[in-house]
């Protein structure tokens, strides 16, 4: 795990959010029951949340925006807040989960969130801190791969300790 120590909490937390969000999206629908033991810690309106969710409804909501292909869109969003989501709160493969839900925050800060102002219902400050956190965490993971000389192709192909690299093939020009 590359993440600073001190930024565990901020990645844990994002990440978290979004895959709740996410799996709401992704998993919800009518007959979505959430266990008793959830809804301690998410809350009772989630249960509500994730009855009006679904993949249906989020491609309504993407089709009513205006946004083409919307079918295809609420699967790419739904996806990379939830999967995304759990992978960035476990720490793996942060670079690219971490990218795909920028690229998920960033649009919808965008395409939604801006035209209702920074606060209020439907306002930008949600999207936008929790873009802001998973850059941070991003960026700074980049910085402690550079500081420990590390080249950006070897995240996540790291070799056992001991196991040389093979040797890169030399090419002769022979006249």
């Amino acid at each position: 795990m590359a993440t600073p120590l001190r930024l565990v909490p901020l990645r844990v937390l994002v990440g978290g959010t979004l895959f709740v969000h996410g799996f709401a999206r992704f998993f919800g629908g009518p007959e979505s029951k959430v266990p008793q033991a959830a809804l301690k810690y998410l809350g009772e309106e989630y249960q509500e949340w994730m009855e009006g969710g679904g993949i249906d409804r989020f491609t309504e909501q993407l089709r009513d925006l205006g946004v083409p292909n919307p079918r295809a869109f609420a699967y790419a969003f739904a996806g990379a807040e939830c999967f995304g989501g759990a992978l960035f709160a476990a720490g793996m493969w942060t670079r690219l989960s971490g990218l795909a839900l920028a690229g998920e925050l960033g649009a919808s800060v965008y395409r939604v969130y801006w035209r209702h102002g920074m606060v209020g219902g439907g306002g930008w400050e949600l999207p936008m801190l929790l873009l802001i956190g998973v850059l941070t965490v991003v960026v700074s993971e980049e910085q402690a791969r550079n500081r420990r000389g590390e080249a950006p192709t070897d995240v996540g192909l790291r070799r056992p300790q001991g196991v040389p690299r093979p040797a890169r093939p030399r090419f002769v020009v022979k006249s």
